[in-house]
């Protein structure tokens, strides 16, 4: 996968993020992807865009002043959204690939099976956490590691 940084972060370490995702995700759910692109946010924390015909996805990234991010769905009433915070970029990259990552997920499992499939941004929003955890265990186990 062609991975364009344009955010203003370190390259080698959005790479890392964003292939970190995927593989949280599972390569064999999402099936091929042409480009990642990951650019900066002026007015707002975070975005992400996921186009299933062309294998694309889009993560916009808000400076690294603007995090944390607390209760990232406090305008969602439903329980059933999961809650989490953010608490830096590089947390921020790893949610909204993983989440994008998913849709891509839904859309070749449609494809694999011949009939549709409910496109639920729940689901994703629980990738997304999934991915987030799997995330901070591996720097813990860095930290202690380099320690």
């Amino acid at each position: 996968m062609d991975i364009k940084n344009t955010s203003g972060y370190p390259d080698a370490r959005v790479r890392e993020l964003v292939e970190f995702a995927y593989q949280s995700v599972g390569p064999e759910k999402i099936g091929t992807v042409r480009q990642v692109r990951v650019r900066s946010r002026t007015n707002g924390y975070f975005s992400g865009h996921a186009w299933y015909y062309h294998r694309e996805i889009v993560i916009g990234v808000g400076s690294s002043y603007m995090f944390p991010l607390k209760q990232r769905h406090c305008c969602k009433r439903s329980k059933r959204w999961p809650q989490y915070c953010l608490n830096d970029w590089k947390e921020t990259v790893v949610c909204v690939a993983a989440h994008e990552f998913m849709h891509l997920a839904q859309y070749e499992k449609e494809k694999r099976i011949g009939r549709h499939v409910v496109k639920s941004e729940i689901e994703c929003e629980y990738i997304a956490k999934k991915a987030i955890e799997e995330y901070r265990e591996k720097e813990t186990k860095n930290v202690q590691f380099n320690s």
